[in-house]
């Protein structure tokens, strides 16, 4: 019962009393990463940064109850909040009671969304979008969130945009304002957190937070005009309701698709993962019900929309998590926060979060993986690459959209020329070879072999045809059509009909055609177009050896179907 309605519930509910205690140990790690976290992604977003909290309480539970995930950690992250603020800034003021309801109406908008997907089954979803168009997506999407965030930490007004050139024009324009006392004290904030890194189990975005918060209140940089977050809201995350209207339906729609898709496309991969490493499996459609659950949680709870963090997730489980009580020993501690401990925030600098937001992005620029993918398949580094020049010059929705199109496109023109080994078979080592090897022996010239290595369809035939043709013209003297069909898996109507017009043809030329290691979806097929009826003899051959031995064995004029075998 609780695998199938409740399956967080399961694992927490047979833990033992030492994983209890890796669990809540692991809850407090993750809960003194997500408050400055939480806060910066809010502010990423364009929404008030205790938003950024209450995303990280409720939808955290509620994920922890249906997902499937063990150490998975949902909340804000910078992509979701880029994503976020592109797609709701242009319909109202950042920040503003109405951007505000927006954002909610988003949240709500994708919770629908996922979960539909799930009921659906849809959860296959991300296999249409390749690992090569993410790398250039989540690159591209680093440097527009750290560029956007620039005016924060060089304390001047920009003119909001979702390209290089809008965020990197409008810094141009106002650097000459930099707020100096703003500068140095963001520059130094994130010369602290890459520091960080190299002292263990240091917490560096807390020290940020912390060391961010005494200087501006003990040197009153506040009068200095250094900007900082000021007074918070206390208490629990108040009720919401989104303004569920058509107008504002029809222009969320996009946004919401594309966080619906990429913010379970960054999750389910995370938390496969960890579900590998931690020997258990994750259930693609629970887990979009999970996170539409999630968002639903978020969108009435006055928060923003979420999904799973890689960062937040695998110090989860490197701290221990076993199972989904320390996500919701992570929610108990932010709400602990956000009843008793706010007013400790009210002097955090606005260029503390950037300065956590910027680090936070720098790793997603991955450089190697271009030159991997340029070593290994080129054609998948010009993807990457076409991504992320797309999303940088076209914004982040439509540079996603770019890359996928390219992706199938270049997909559907590679499978528009499959790969054809051409054989010859040598009569001495009764074996075939290679065309370019054929080694010592004498070759037959009557019999020659095509392994193809792709399934069949209508828009790959005409480009086999012709690599046939073209054979054909250079071997004059072929008798004998030999298709290797071991590496064909499948077949529409369309390739069984014209193969079927090809052999009787090449019949009529004295050239006979035969088909061998079929499998059974394309034999199927095959039965279905009638081959069985009209060519049997040269389509029951399980073996190619054995086919060219019957050929062989064969007067060399052309021999009229053998319906009788």
């Amino acid at each position: 019962m609780l695998q199938k309605w409740l399956p967080g519930l399961q694992p927490i509910v047979r833990q033992n009393k030492h994983g209890m205690k890796q669990d809540i140990n692991a809850g407090l790690i993750v809960a003194i990463m997500l408050v400055p976290q939480g806060m910066a992604y809010a502010q990423l977003a364009g929404m008030p940064a205790v938003t950024g909290l209450y995303a990280a309480t409720f939808p955290l539970l509620v994920y922890a109850i249906f997902g499937t995930s063990r150490q998975l950690s949902v909340g804000p992250v910078a992509m979701i909040a880029l994503l976020t603020f592109s797609g709701v800034s242009p319909l109202a003021e950042t920040g503003s009671a109405t951007y505000i309801q927006l954002v909610w109406l988003l949240a709500l908008m994708i919770a629908v969304l996922q979960v539909l997907m799930g009921i659906l089954k849809m959860g296959i979803i991300t296999r249409f979008i390749s690992d090569a168009v993410i790398s250039g997506f989540t690159s591209a999407a680093a440097v527009l969130i750290a560029l956007s965030q620039s005016k924060h930490l060089l304390g001047i007004s920009v003119e909001t945009g979702d390209t290089i050139y809008k965020l990197a024009n409008g810094v141009i324009e106002n650097v000459e304002e930099t707020h100096i006392p703003t500068l140095i004290l963001g520059l130094s904030l994130i010369v602290v957190l890459f520091l960080s890194k190299k002292i263990p189990k240091l917490p560096g975005q807390l020290a940020v937070v912390v060391i961010g918060i005494i200087v501006v209140a003990t040197m009153d940089l506040e009068g200095e005009g250094v900007a900082i977050v000021g007074a918070v809201p206390e208490g629990l995350p108040p009720l919401s309701m989104p303004p569920v209207e058509a107008e504002l339906l029809w222009q969320l729609l996009p946004t919401a698709l594309t966080i619906a898709v990429i913010g379970y496309a960054e999750s389910f991969a995370m938390g496969k993962i960890l579900a590998m490493r931690g020997d258990y499996r994750i259930a693609p459609n629970h887990e979009l019900k999970g996170l539409g659950l999630a968002n639903g949680a978020a969108a009435f709870t006055s928060g923003m929309p979420v999904t799973g963090a890689f960062s937040r997730s695998a110090v989860n489980y490197e701290a221990g998590a076993k199972t989904n009580l320390a996500s919701i020993v992570t929610a108990l501690l932010i709400m602990l926060t956000l009843l008793f401990f706010m007013p400790l925030f009210y002097h955090l600098p606005q260029a503390a979060l950037a300065a956590i937001i910027i680090a936070a992005v720098f790793k997603l620029i991955d450089i190697k993986k271009v030159l991997h993918l340029w070593n290994v398949k080129r054609s998948d580094a010009a993807t990457l690459l076409l991504t992320f020049v797309a999303t940088l010059s076209f914004g982040i929705k439509l540079g996603l959209v770019a890359g996928i199109i390219f992706s199938l496109a270049l997909y559907i023109w590679q499978s528009a020329y499959p790969h054809i080994t051409e054989l010859h078979y040598i009569k001495t080592d009764n074996k075939k070879n290679n065309h370019t090897g054929l080694g010592e022996g004498v070759e037959d010239s009557h019999v020659l072999i095509y392994r193809i290595e792709a399934s069949l369809y209508f828009a790959n035939l005409t480009s086999i045809e012709e690599q046939i043709n073209k054979t054909l013209q250079k071997e004059p003297n072929t008798k004998w059509l030999v298709f290797d069909f071991s590496s064909v898996n499948g077949m529409d109507g369309v390739a069984a009909d014209t193969l079927m017009e090809w052999m009787e043809e090449w019949n009529d030329q004295g050239l006979r055609a035969i088909i061998v290691s079929a499998k059974k979806p394309v034999r199927e097929v095959m039965n279905r177009a009638g081959f069985y009826d009209t060519f049997r003899a040269e389509v029951t051959w399980h073996d190619v050896e054995e086919a060219v031995e019957w050929i062989e064995a064969q007067p060399v004029k052309v021999i009229e179907p053998d319906n009788d075998k």
